[in-house]
């Protein structure tokens, strides 16, 4: 199983491959610390399946908890998590 890790100092995002079903990718998703992401799909769909933390949009700052479900459109084209997060996040594979 292949693990994408981004890294920030002592900031660490896990990125695992979840499965693939309906023309979408899923990707398991762990966040420990502050760290930042860019775009390069169309939109994300994310559910915070535990911990907490915070999403930094435009210098907006929203709080997360487990049971969280939020949508990332294509207009978003960086952002930041901090905390302790566990999420799935899913976008449409470009097959």
């Amino acid at each position: 199983q292949q693990i994408n890790e981004h890294q920030a100092g002592a900031a660490v995002a896990q990125v695992r491959p979840h499965r693939r079903h309906s023309g979408n990718d899923d990707f398991h998703t762990f966040v420990t610390g502050l760290v930042d992401f860019t775009q390069t799909v169309p939109y994300l769909l994310l559910s915070v399946l535990s911990g907490q933390g915070q999403l930094t949009v435009d210098g907006r700052v929203y709080d997360l908890k487990k049971g969280d479900h939020f949508i990332l459109p294509n207009d978003v084209k960086e952002w930041s998590f901090d905390g302790q997060l566990e999420m799935i996040v899913s976008h449409p594979n470009e097959d």
